[in-house]
């Protein structure tokens, strides 16, 4: 008895990704992320009134351009997550965060914020990097990584560093 191979196909609005061959394609032109030595900080609060990622002003205006980010969990590595700023265009592929200044940023230390109401939300940062997602608070350490990207090829990414309760 012959046994049929079965193909693993994702059907996009406009297009058929055979997702085989896709993977394929990445695990050849796969890289190793690199660190690049930049460090800046930011906050997860999860709270009733606040679920959001806080952001340092001069992270934005330096790295963050579009103004709109997405995070992501490392596949294959357990308590890694990763941002990545992203252009505007990534709403039709992917859910992003969009980042806002806050009021009076000028006084604060993170003076731009993202809702993470929507995907993925706080608690669920939390328990993918190995911390308690009921956690109200928490700050990170963001370190910049050259990586290897399907869309833009190679760019940048943060990982988050979990560094104590906020």
């Amino acid at each position: 008895m012959t046994e049929k191979k079965r193909r693993n196909i994702y059907i996009h609005r406009d297009h058929i990704e055979d997702l085989d061959e896709t993977r394929k394609k990445l695990e050849a032109n796969r890289k190793e992320a690199v660190p690049t030595g930049y460090v800046t900080d930011c906050m997860i609060r999860n709270t009733k009134r606040h679920r959001d990622l806080l952001l340092r002003s001069a992270f934005v205006r330096e790295k963050c351009k579009s103004g709109a980010i997405f995070i992501f969990k490392v596949v294959g590595k357990d308590n890694e997550v990763m941002l990545q700023p992203v252009p505007v265009q990534f709403m039709n592929r992917t859910a992003i965060n969009h980042i806002t200044r806050r009021s009076f940023k000028m006084l604060r230390r993170y003076g731009y914020s993202t809702d993470m109401h929507g995907t993925p939300e706080a608690s669920t940062v939390l328990y993918n990097l190995g911390l308690s997602p009921m956690a109200t608070s928490y700050r990170f350490r963001l370190e910049e990584y050259r990586v290897q990207d399907q869309a833009f090829g190679e760019t940048f990414a943060y990982k988050f560093i979990p560094l104590s309760l906020g």
